[in-house]
């Protein structure tokens, strides 16, 4: 099931709704309502203020979540990073970045994987960490850089052009 976690933050002990442009921040801790409680709270809270305060909903039905859209790409997911080691060779991996009690972070080898099938995995595994149900096609394979290709090509076969 899908819930639209717009202006809402999962953190250690609870979920937090923060609307920067009004200067409001209030959390719903588990300790206090359990973890389903303090959701169904948080979530009751942040509508009230939709229709209170009228803030336009950050989310946008068959569309990805706008707050996992990368900044500077939009078609990546943010959390997502790609890696290039030049040292003893050229080791090129897509990064995960997710929080599970602690930030951490997997990688995905694209020597091994190749480009596509690395982001996938790294793209999967970000989104089974987020409980989002976000369908991974919607996000396409982001193009490397021209420095990032130049070197990439020399490890993977499917590498999409810079251009």
């Amino acid at each position: 099931m899908f819930v639209d976690m717009s202006y809402i933050s999962t953190l250690p002990k609870m979920y937090e709704i923060k609307v920067a442009r009004l200067g409001l921040r209030k959390g719903f801790t588990f300790h206090a309502h359990g973890k389903e409680k303090a959701l169904e709270l948080a979530l009751a809270y942040r509508d009230g203020l939709y229709k209170t305060y009228k803030i336009p909903k950050l989310h946008v039905e068959n569309e990805p979540i706008l707050r996992l859209k990368h900044r500077a790409n939009p078609d990546l997911l943010s959390g997502i990073s790609i890696n290039i080691d030049k040292r003893k060779g050229v080791h090129a991996y897509f990064v995960a970045h997710f929080f599970d009690n602690a930030y951490k972070k997997t990688r995905f080898s694209i020597n091994k994987l190749g480009y596509e099938g690395a982001f996938r995995k790294a793209l999967e595994h970000r989104l089974s960490y987020s409980n989002l149900d976000v369908p991974s096609p919607k996000f396409k394979t982001p193009r490397p850089t021209l420095d990032q290709f130049i070197h990439l090509i020399r490890v993977a076969d499917d590498v999409p052009s810079p251009l």
